[in-house]
């Protein structure tokens, strides 16, 4: 599928998946859309590109799916969305938009949460909230290589949340799945729902906070790891 083919799949989704929120939302998501116009559009044509190089639409440029390294995808996220004048209110367009993309074949967690950390970064903005309520699928490795944002995630994420962060905070006032802080060298996570395995897999700094319940900590390399106010690690 080449990528204008991909727009226009986005935008004929754009008109049918109403059906997914609830009335209020539904409202709110349609005037968002028309307030991204041309700007929203450009950056939809920049998640295509990045999806393509990652192997997932197309013929890959490179392929990315390894994902014991975050670093190649972040990269080609992060050069995709120089130029693009980003804004506080084009990440949270983009954000809502995630919606009309994640029923798409080509659609990945990984992939998503990846792009939309690198917008988050790429912004002079120092804090961002981020409602997930409207999405299917939680997104993955979101907050990954934060270096100094304040990102609070109101719902649930996937794994890898906040992998590889080096300073700023992540909260989460919903469930985290597996690995959350993995590779993190600094900053602070905080998980006031529940929380997988693996936590803090090789990280070698920073604090993470669980307020909630967790299945297992990973092998920890250095850093602070409490539960419920209690140092555990």
């Amino acid at each position: 599928m080449g990528g204008r083919l991909a727009i226009a799949s986005t935008q004929t989704a754009l008109g049918r998946r109403f059906g997914n929120y609830k009335p209020m939302e539904e409202q709110a998501v349609r005037e968002a859309i028309v307030a991204g116009g041309g700007r929203l559009e450009r950056l939809a044509y920049a998640f295509v590109d990045y999806l393509k190089i990652c192997g997932h639409l197309g013929e890959p440029a490179y392929n990315y799916h390894d994902n014991t390294s975050i670093n190649p995808p972040y990269e080609a996220a992060e050069n995709l969305v120089k130029g693009l004048g980003i804004s506080e209110d084009l990440v949270s367009l983009f954000f809502i938009s995630l919606n009309m993309h994640e029923h798409q074949d080509y659609y990945k967690g990984y992939e998503a949460g990846t792009f939309l950390s690198a917008l988050i970064n790429s912004g002079p903005w120092k804090s961002l909230e981020l409602p997930v309520g409207h999405l299917d699928k939680p997104l993955e490795h979101l907050g990954a290589l934060n270096e100094g944002k304040i990102i609070r995630v109101m719902g649930d994420v996937g794994a890898f949340a906040g992998r590889g962060m080096g300073r700023g905070r992540l909260i989460i006032e919903g469930n985290a799945d597996d690995y959350v802080g993995s590779d993190m060298e600094g900053g602070t996570i905080i998980v006031n729902g529940n929380a997988g395995k693996k936590i803090g897999d090789d990280m070698s700094g920073g604090t993470i906070r669980l307020n909630g319940e967790y299945e297992r900590i990973g092998d920890v390399r250095c850093g602070l790891i409490y539960h419920k106010g209690k140092l555990i690690r």
